[in-house]
């Protein structure tokens, strides 16, 4: 479900002239390790670091970027207004040793907003859908293309929309009606 960036930061009282890279939820401190490389990019971008959490945490500093967190929890539909406001979805989920997906992913990809996330098994099931990096170079790389609308961001999304559109619901419930109309 796409949105009207706009219309969200107005709605959500965001300002309409930074860059706003969005992190949400219980992982926030996984993504917080990532706050140098966008305090440094803010020298060349007007950068809005927003967090949205209950599990606030404490001494978050930046001299080159604004940082505001709002303590809550989201509904889907406030969710997606967040991901229509937001340039850029930041996830930071580390490899662990267990098999995982990342049901986040799969929860905000339909919604329009890049995600860029640490490339680990969390992502392994993903290709272009998700903006994956190795390193804070890399990540760098990414932010800018997402800002920018480089290649790279036309390409993941591209991506991303066939990769929703291929699993739909819609698509998934017809394959099942068609299967049960078989036998």
């Amino acid at each position: 479900m796409l949105g009207d960036k706009i219309d969200a930061r107005k709605k959500l009282k965001l300002p309409l002239n930074k860059k706003i890279v969005f992190i949400f939820g219980q992982r926030t401190q996984h993504d917080l390790r990532m706050l140098p490389v966008l305090d440094e990019m803010g020298k060349e971008f007007p950068i809005l670091l927003l967090i949205v959490s209950n599990f606030h945490p404490r001494d978050i500093r930046a001299k080159n970027i604004e940082i505001e967190m709002r303590k809550k929890s989201l509904s889907i539909d406030e969710l997606y207004s967040y991901l229509h406001a937001s340039d850029a979805l930041l996830l930071n989920r580390p490899s662990i040793d267990r098999v995982v997906v990342s049901s986040t992913a799969f929860l905000c990809l339909g919604s329009g907003c890049p995600i860029v996330a640490l490339k680990s098994n969390f992502f392994e099931n993903f290709d272009l859908e998700v903006m994956k990096y190795s390193n804070d170079r890399d990540f760098k790389s990414a932010i800018k293309e997402i800002f920018e609308h480089g290649k790279r961001y036309e390409a993941t999304m591209k991506a991303a929309q066939e990769y929703v559109e291929k699993y739909s619901a819609k698509k998934i419930a017809k394959k099942y009606i068609d299967l049960f109309k078989s036998l």
